[in-house]
């Protein structure tokens, strides 16, 4: 079981409505006692609850649950990954966290993990939180997906990947390694000339 020691090692706030192994809730008060002092310290917690996101990160780099718009669709992802300016819900992934206390961790991940290419990649993976239609339920879109659906040519899908993990890296915190934006952009312009040539060859 978690502690509130262990959430303090791993620069997590006990907040008001996280819920104990004894079945009490912390309130406003003893969220805050948890926090100053180490009265609380062997308080054991069981469940989580949704903390809205004030667009700070917090300390914690670890394994969250995510929850746009109060949806009922979350995900999991490394809290490192996100983009604290949006509007969501989020609580520390309890099972991740036990975990890393069974297997003996004590301190903070301090570095973030940036992706490789080569195989299946967070960054090209996104939750639709609200879908456009009012009676599309929230799912998670994959490029690849949406390349095959619509079949890109192959300049236009070395477009679509630069210009969506662009967009990742900025929103999302989702970084492909060695990517930049300058890079992107000229890998866009280098693919769109291409198809330029070839459309004024065939005089479309």
């Amino acid at each position: 079981m978690i502690k509130v020691r262990d959430l303090k090692r791993f620069g997590i706030d006990v907040i008001e409505g996280d819920l104990s192994s004894g079945g009490d809730y912390f309130t406003s008060y003893s969220a805050k006692g948890a926090k100053e002092s180490e009265f609380f310290n062997d308080v054991e917690i069981s469940e989580f609850a949704w903390r809205k996101n004030t667009g700070v990160k917090p300390d914690f780099d670890g394994e969250i649950e995510l929850n746009h718009h109060d949806s009922s669709f979350s995900e999991i992802t490394l809290a490192s990954k996100v983009g604290w300016k949006f509007n969501f819900y989020w609580k520390p992934c309890m099972k991740s966290l036990m975990e890393r206390v069974n297997a003996g961790d004590t301190e903070q991940q301090k570095a973030v993990k940036v992706e490789s290419s080569g195989g299946a990649c967070d960054y090209y993976r996104v939750l639709i939180a609200c879908p456009y239609t009012d009676e599309q339920d929230p799912y998670i879109a994959e490029c690849g997906d949406i390349m095959e659906a619509l079949k890109l040519t192959y300049n236009e899908a070395q477009e679509f990947k630069e210009i969506w993990r662009t967009a990742a890296a900025r929103t999302l915190g989702k970084v492909k390694e060695g990517n930049n934006e300058k890079r992107a952009a000229e890998k866009r312009v280098f693919f769109a000339s291409q198809d330029l040539k070839r459309i004024t060859k065939l005089g479309k």
